[in-house]
């Protein structure tokens, strides 16, 4: 977005910084509708490929049912490398609740921070049985991320101005 700016004058590197995100939005944009408009699936392309990778990752886990009201799960992940003394065992602790309603806890706070679950979640669901699409944000679905990037930048009496295209 700057490369190329550094040894120009202030209000040319804030115009060429503009011109860049705005290029920036037009090629997100671009690429959303052609998404939403050819590939028949709810949710934009990069939450597939974080659920294919987060299931893959899942399927490694060690999933063990603690809980007898709440679905409480205790995942033991794959030892990462390391020898002798350095090879340690992580645990984390998932809560589905006592429905599930879609909210999920972690203790790797991953659902909470991206509202995605994260591959402790998927391996506790796959325990169970229950599919992780009601656990995706509606953030992720393709109309909103669409409308993420419908954004239009134009120049209004001297001051650059948003506005939003429906």
């Amino acid at each position: 977005m700057i490369r190329g700016l550094r040894g120009c004058p202030l209000v040319e590197i804030i115009e060429g910084m503009l011109y860049g995100i705005i290029n920036y939005y037009q090629k997100r944009h671009a690429a959303a509708v052609l998404h939403s408009t050819t590939v028949q699936t709810p949710y934009c392309n990069k939450m597939y490929i974080w659920m294919d990778k987060a299931v893959a990752k899942a399927s490694q886990h060690i999933v063990i049912a603690m809980g007898t009201h709440d679905n409480r799960f205790e995942i033991t992940v794959r030892a990462k490398g390391g020898v002798g003394r350095e090879t340690t065992l992580v645990t984390h602790e998932v809560n589905l609740g006592r429905q599930f309603d879609g909210r999920a806890e972690c203790t790797c706070n991953k659902p909470m921070l991206l509202h995605v679950p994260c591959s402790h979640v998927l391996a506790s669901l796959a325990q169970v049985g229950v599919s992780s699409g009601g656990y995706i944000s509606t953030f992720y679905l393709k109309e909103n991320m669409v409308q993420t990037w419908t954004w239009e930048f134009f120049w209004i009496h001297g001051s650059w101005r948003l506005l939003c295209v429906q």
